[in-house]
């Protein structure tokens, strides 16, 4: 028997706990958290992590765990653990068997010593657990908890959530002590936590957990008809609803009215099966080919009138803020200056528009006849010849657009969204080619050829799924030997990413990777631009520097490590 199951199974051991439980619950009454030996935050709010710092905890007071995780309507509910170790996998099988164990050796001794009554105690059905090799309730089959996000996520450490009374507070010590022996049995280190800090949140009580959702068995989970929506949950549901169905489609939910009185649904291939889409999600109703709006779908309708401007307006914001570096690259109508030095009067009324040197840049000419008068110190203002400025209209030079997708894990839910979107947005404001290029894992591809066909482009970008590394290097080769082999003359390339590339194709060194391949695009002259988040603002600006193109950061799709 290991030492750390000798503690467990042991009379005097069970005592001891009893007072430690004291302070722990005091804490936990005061909307705080707490470590717990070296390794585990407890409490029943939401933890953080900062990635480049991870053994420094925050515990988000103003965001209950049952609230935030389950749905819950009353807080206070859910006791939150989050023990850490090296990063590794733990098999969550083993954790979740130690788990049932302790808890069974906690009930014997409560029954025993506390009230001896054996069916006051605390129910093993009520545990979840996540590793980062899956999850589920503890007594379940573990079958949950597999999405890559969420497995990445935890790596480093093992998530436990609970419903327990105050009352069998000190059943959290066993459950510690039962995790961190399986850490150990995995050959992993238990890592110390060195700070741990009780704050406020800075999203006012909000954060975005959608790379984190995934299907469970859990029976702490409120029933999903009384399932409480908060702001964020409803822009990833949009979000996620926007994915399947094109701009035109979703604009029609929010304007139609509830019925078409009868008319049966018009118009091409796309809008019937937009249709057929909406009634096969639980948004409307199709009676003898007429649509009606139900309960669901009322819902739906309510809320794309109430968010859907906002996604669109901060999806045309990044546009725009792009847009100068689009023109720079060659994209719409430039002016040049001339300086004409022929001879001829000094009369400007004589000079006719549409010269052979272009129009006549009539603020510009002013300007230089106003400089030349004060450097000769004349006293009568008046233009001449050398003083004309001229201006020509360059034709317009077609932009080939290559949008290169970070489609890792990270990007999952919100993010990999909001890419998609940008694409169609990018698309339906220009009437230039463009191409979609997709990255993730240990993979690059082109997902859509240059074109001009939005139906392509929807079907296709819908197919883009988030999960695995970020092999930013093997991207951006993707994207140049695309290029290279098209018959491009402008090209752009615009890059969406979340962060830092996780995976090298030349050396071990992924972030250097990626910086050698940039330099490939500024040799090839293709415009670049990328557009990306603001905690790795530093490194973005660097590779796009070596690009020789410029970086636009987003914050509102800025996110933290969540425990």
């Amino acid at each position: 028997m290991d030492e750390r199951d000798e503690f467990l199974d042991n009379s005097n051991f069970f005592n001891k706990i009893l007072l430690v439980s004291a302070d722990l619950a005091a804490i936990i009454h005061k909307n705080m958290g707490m470590r717990v030996g070296q390794s585990t935050v407890c409490s029943q709010k939401l933890h953080t992590f900062d990635l480049k710092t991870p053994q420094e905890v925050n515990i988000l007071q103003d965001i209950d765990a049952g609230q935030t995780f389950y749905h819950r309507k009353e807080p206070g509910s859910i006791y939150h653990l989050d023990i850490f170790h090296e990063c590794g996998l733990v098999d969550h099988h083993i954790a979740a068997a130690l788990i049932r164990a302790a808890v069974e050796l906690y009930n014997g001794y409560y029954g025993e010593y506390i009230v001896n009554d054996p069916d006051n105690k605390v129910e093993a059905d009520l545990f979840d657990i996540q590793t980062g090799t899956g999850g589920g309730r503890i007594t379940g089959s573990l079958d949950y908890g597999k999405k890559m996000s969420l497995r990445k996520g935890h790596r480093n450490h093992v998530h436990i959530t609970m419903a327990l009374p105050q009352k069998h507070v000190a059943c959290t010590v066993y459950v510690i002590m039962a995790v961190e022996n399986a850490i150990l049995s995995c050959n992993l280190e238990l890592r110390r936590n060195e700070k741990v800090n009780n704050v406020k949140s800075n999203g006012k009580g909000k954060i975005d957990l959608s790379a984190y959702a995934d299907q469970s068995d859990s029976l702490l989970q409120r029933n999903n008809s009384n399932k409480i929506y908060d702001t964020d949950e409803k822009k990833q549901d949009i979000a996620g609803f926007m994915g399947k169905f094109n701009t035109a489609q979703v604009s029609k939910i929010s304007t139609n009215n509830h019925n078409n009185n009868g008319q049966k649904p018009t118009g091409d291939v796309n809008s019937i099966r937009g249709v057929e889409g909406l009634a096969d999600r639980g948004i409307i109703e199709l009676n003898d080919n007429c649509e009606s709006l139900i309960k669901s779908g009322k819902q739906v309708k309510h809320f794309f009138e109430q968010y859907l401007p906002e996604i669109e307006i901060h999806l045309q914001q990044v546009i725009r803020n792009a847009k100068y570096f689009f023109d720079q690259t060659g994209g719409s109508k430039k002016l040049q200056n001339k300086l004409s030095c022929h001879g001829g009067q000094d009369d400007s009324h004589n000079i006719k528009v549409g010269h052979e040197y272009g129009e006549v840049n009539i603020s510009e000419s002013i300007s230089a006849a106003a400089r030349r008068m004060v450097a000769s110190n004349d006293k009568i203002f008046k233009i001449t010849h050398a003083d004309l400025r001229y201006m020509t209209k360059r034709k317009r030079q077609k932009i080939e657009f290559c949008i290169l997708i970070d489609a890792s894990s990270s990007m999952e839910g919100q993010r990999i969204h909001a890419a998609k979107q940008l694409a169609k947005f990018l698309f339906l404001s220009t009437a230039d080619p463009i191409s979609v290029i997709a990255f993730q894992e240990n993979k690059a591809w082109v997902q859509v050829p240059f074109t001009r066909d939005l139906q392509q482009l929807e079907e296709r970008l819908e197919e883009i799924k988030a999960y695995g590394e970020t092999p930013l290097a093997l991207g951006l080769t993707a994207c140049i030997q695309y290029l290279e082999k098209s018959s491009v003359h402008n090209p752009l390339i615009i890059l969406i990413t979340d962060g830092v590339p996780t995976s090298g194709t030349i050396t071990s060194d992924p972030v250097h990777d990626a910086l050698e391949v940039a330099k490939r695009i500024k040799f090839k002259k293709y415009g670049f631009t990328c557009i990306g988040l603001k905690p790795h603002l530093n490194y973005l600006n660097q590779l796009a520097k070596i690009a020789g193109g410029s970086i636009y950061a987003v914050d509102e799709l800025e996110r933290v490590g969540t425990c």
